[in-house]
């Protein structure tokens, strides 16, 4: 590690290269060890107000006007997984379960300023979940590497750097409100590949963010924890295959769990 040399680049390019350099490492844990004390058998069972989003096969065939809505976004984002459809619809879900209560806000393509090797940038989120006074809760990437060729960094590096980027200003707004810096967070992620979810626990320390900040090595390892729900139907299909979708909607309200 003590000869990988730390170059000035947005969290917006990170690749899989860049967590090494720092350290990051990804974790795969079964579903009973990341939403512990929850089990598999324990998932909480479907809101009755979203039974018809859960089981209508098209939104040709859907019952009301509101479902209609809900899988005609689905079917926008698995049929054609490009520019901002995958993004409208996780914000569509989100606020669906209830992501959003209370005061808080789901804002798509949210600029984060953020310094990564002693230079200024702006991070664009794909999709994220602040409080009310835009401290960011939650961040949501969509998998553009599997749609799109070009100079993007993978969904997972940006994701992580999203959440380092939203810890640097998370504790600038904290010193602008009276309040202390927190040394540790731990961000709530989703990367969506087209509209299959996994799910990620990203731990941000303040050292960490420093040494990104400044461009200096680190030589602590920084887990970050996944998910990859497990499900009755092909992962391609996304939740566009009705069972996935029932089953991927009882994960989607065990991980709202881990909002603060």
């Amino acid at each position: 590690m003590a000869n990988l040399i730390a170059t000035s680049k947005s969290g917006n390019d990170w690749t899989h290269v860049d967590l090494l350099k720092y350290c990051i490492k990804l974790t795969d844990l079964p579903f009973r060890t990341f939403f512990y004390p929850l089990s598999l058998t324990d998932l909480p069972p479907l809101p009755h107000a979203i039974e018809p989003f859960a089981i209508a096969p098209d939104h040709t065939q859907a019952p009301d006007d509101g479902t209609y809505k809900w899988i005609h976004y689905l079917d926008l984002a698995q049929d054609e997984p490009e520019g901002i459809a995958v993004d409208v619809f996780a914000d569509r879900l989100m606020h669906l379960l209830g992501y959003d209560q209370g005061r808080r806000l789901i804002l798509i393509r949210h600029p984060i300023p953020s310094v990564f090797c002693g230079i200024q940038y702006s991070l664009t989120t794909d999709v994220c979940i602040c409080d009310e006074n835009e401290i960011i809760l939650l961040l949501v990437k969509d998998d553009e590497t599997v749609h799109r060729a070009g100079g993007k960094g993978d969904a997972e590096p940006t994701l992580i750097a999203s959440a380092i980027a939203a810890f640097q200003r998370n504790n600038n707004i904290r010193k602008e409100l009276g309040f202390r810096p927190v040394e540790e967070t731990m961000f709530p992620g989703i990367v969506f590949s087209g509209t299959f979810p996994t799910f990620y626990r990203i731990k941000v320390a303040a050292k960490l963010s420093q040494a990104i900040e400044t461009g200096t090595y680190i030589d602590t390892v920084t887990e970050v924890y996944r998910h990859v729900p497990v499900v009755p139907g092909l992962q391609d299909a996304g939740m566009k295959d009705v069972e996935n979708r029932h089953a991927l909607l009882r994960y989607f309200i065990a991980f709202k769990g881990f909002l603060p």
